[in-house]
């Protein structure tokens, strides 16, 4: 029994590899029409392949015709039908292997006599038409790289090519990003947008705006395809991958300590029973007197004898520490990493993405001495600037390319001086995974206050 397929192909289907629904026959041919691009308008094929498919049942007939759908025989009721009673007139069985339309048209319902079934089925095969030709549609925008239909993301305005900036919500947008790259903080960022423009926010709609590829100047479309560069960025690269960087690191931390305004919140453990450390403070009822902050552990196993806790340690104290072991620790673990070998593999993404670039500007030319065809030529456009998209996403993920300058500057002990706790801890998580409180076996009537020391546990 001869077994041959059919595929109608639209833009971003896979024109290569075979449906799944295809994998339980045995295939001894594949004929392929695709939608191409005319004008302004993508135009339904003439199905050339499905004209050969019938001139080769005349030499050596088919048993069975593997379709996906109904729909991809033809545009319209009457040429789907036509195309069936071909198929049945050579003897050819027409099998539809996959059913994943709402409504599932039996074939051999069409070639019914009732008036009524050949109405129903004509209204079924029409709204699965209608559904198809809406998706050529957008098929089409994204090979012209136009923003996806829907609704235009927050801080845009849809002009007829691209999103445009828009002047009034635009500087929200922006505000959101700057404050989370300057505390770290989803919510917090949320609060300082809320308080200062008005603008009531949720944090999973901030989050998704920070991760969104849209205000970083790309179209991601429903295919899983990324154009990069299409429009106006509101965030810039630098900014983009820094703030990729606070959202994994912020993934890494217990509930409620990334926002903390500590620089230790969440770093600090207990290397002998791994119970976390909080920050407790203790006030004064005397307004002139500071505010005490300690360090204690939230589920101490009784880690030293004689006592029933570890204890509480002094926050400054802890802090000193680790800063003074950071400022002798972390050029030697910069060191050790393969900095070189990263270099390397950005050069060789660098050098692809050039290629590529230098492929996708001789793309016209090579359209004008007729090479290519216009569509081709559109085609192979799109899939150029969507494989960039991917190598722009490598690159971005990579560690920055200037970590050890950072290294030798945050090693240098006055470089802690003057800052901040909120940027205390931005450097902090910025290169360490946690800190282990090592505690002395001294017993609690000999214990003294310097019993104690710190490991550093780098993120690299």
């Amino acid at each position: 029994m001869r077994v041959v397929a059919y595929r109608y192909c639209n833009v971003g289907d896979d024109l290569l590899g075979l449906p799944d629904s295809f994998a339980a026959w045995t295939i001894d041919r594949v004929y392929q029409d695709f939608a191409t691009q005319s004008g302004s308008m993508l135009e339904v094929s003439s199905r050339s392949q499905l004209q050969q498919f019938f001139q080769d049942c005349d030499r050596d007939p088919a048993a069975v015709l593997l379709v996906q759908c109904l729909t991809d025989l033809g545009d319209s009721f009457e040429s789907i039908r036509e195309i069936l009673d071909r198929c049945q007139t050579i003897n050819c069985l027409v099998q539809v292997s996959e059913r994943s339309t709402p409504i599932a048209v039996p074939i051999d319902a069409l070639n019914q006599s009732s008036a009524s079934t050949m109405l129903e089925h004509a209204q079924i095969l029409d709204t699965q038409l209608r559904s198809r030709s809406i998706r050529e549609g957008h098929a089409r925008k994204r090979l012209k790289a136009l923003p996806p239909p829907g609704r235009v993301p927050y801080g845009y305005l849809r002009l007829p090519k691209c999103y445009g900036i828009d002047p009034l919500a635009a500087p929200i947008v922006k505000a959101l990003f700057d404050q989370f790259l300057l505390f770290g903080s989803v919510r917090g960022a949320v609060r300082y947008v809320t308080k200062k423009y008005s603008k009531p926010l949720s944090p999973s709609t901030a989050l998704r705006w920070l991760t969104s590829p849209v205000y970083r100047g790309h179209l991601d479309y429903g295919t899983g395809d990324l154009i990069s560069n299409t429009h106006e960025a509101i965030m810039g690269p630098d900014e983009a991958a820094q703030i990729d960087r606070l959202l994994q690191r912020n993934r890494r931390m217990p509930k409620r300590s990334a926002s903390n305004e500590r620089s230790l919140s969440g770093l600090v453990v207990c290397q002998a029973c791994a119970s976390p450390m909080t920050i407790a403070s203790v006030k004064s009822r005397k307004k002139s007197k500071p505010t005490y902050l300690y360090l204690r552990p939230t589920n101490c196993k009784s880690c030293i004898p004689g006592i029933k806790t570890c204890g509480v340690i002094a926050y400054d104290d802890v802090l000193k520490r680790i800063i003074d072991r950071i400022c002798v620790q972390l050029p030697s673990a910069i060191a050790s990493l393969p900095t070189e070998k990263l270099q390397q593999i950005r050069q060789q993404i660098d050098q692809q993405i050039l290629e590529k670039q230098t492929t996708l500007q001789a793309i016209p030319e090579l359209e004008i001495q007729q090479i290519f065809d216009a569509e081709t030529a559109t085609l192979r456009s799109y899939k150029l600037r969507a494989e960039i998209s991917v190598l722009q996403s490598r690159l971005s993920k990579l560690p920055p390319p200037n970590l050890i300058s950072i290294a030798k500057t945050v090693s240098i002990p006055e470089f802690w001086t003057d800052l901040s706790e909120i940027e205390r801890r931005f450097y902090l998580r910025e290169f360490l995974q946690r800190v282990e409180l090592v505690r002395g076996s001294t017993p609690a009537h000999q214990s003294s206050r310097t019993d104690w020391g710190v490991e550093l546990v780098f993120i690299f």
